[in-house]
């Protein structure tokens, strides 16, 4: 059976959030699928640091989009990537993380959803709600503080929050040695 680290590093429909104390200000910026796209060559980090770097696409990572969202698959072909390995095997990492470059727009109704939903509950409190209208991923990493709890890792292939991600149907198409994919999205956008 082949070593492996997959995992979820960015969910969609979900939202990212991020709390600005000067202004007592929630700013959430909802995911979504179709307008992600992922760069050239994505590094796998541990915690955002480039100097660990333990994979690349093109080498030892595979990074897949889908509806549900970005996933990765990392094999281990190095000391520090086999110790990531057993990390995340013995349930000392859990989440992971990206990096990613956005533009996006204020989504004025589900703000004021939300601020009457605040008021009821005597919260007092602002909120921006804002949605993605392009995001290019450029790193993945493992970390224990992910910027959305949805994130997993894991060593079993079988994991079922691994549903419906099917590998071996990808692998079988990255034959020319592109190690990134949209999963059955053919709409001519480079990834």
């Amino acid at each position: 059976m082949e070593m492996a680290i997959y995992g979820l590093a960015m969910p969609f429909n979900q939202f990212y959030w991020n709390y600005n104390s000067q202004t007592n200000t929630y700013e959430l910026e909802l995911t979504n699928y179709e307008v992600t796209e992922l760069w050239k060559e994505i590094p796998l980090t541990l915690e955002h640091n480039k100097y660990w770097t333990i994979g690349r696409t093109g080498k030892n990572l595979s990074v897949l989009l889908n509806p549900a969202g970005v996933f990765f698959k990392l094999v281990p072909d190095t000391p520090e990537s086999f110790k990531a390995y057993k990390d995340v095997k013995e349930g000392f990492l859990r989440h992971c993380s990206v990096t990613f470059l956005r533009h996006k727009s204020r989504e004025f109704v589900e703000e004021c959803k939300i601020q009457s939903l605040a008021r009821i509950m005597n919260l007092n409190h602002n909120f921006i709600v804002e949605e993605h209208n392009e995001v290019l991923v450029h790193e993945i990493c493992l970390t224990n503080s992910p910027g959305n709890k949805a994130t997993f890792c894991t060593t079993d292939r079988n994991d079922m929050r691994l549903k419906g991600v099917k590998w071996d149907v990808y692998e079988s198409e990255g034959a020319e040695g592109d190690a990134t994919s949209h999963d059955g999205r053919n709409d001519g956008k480079s990834s």
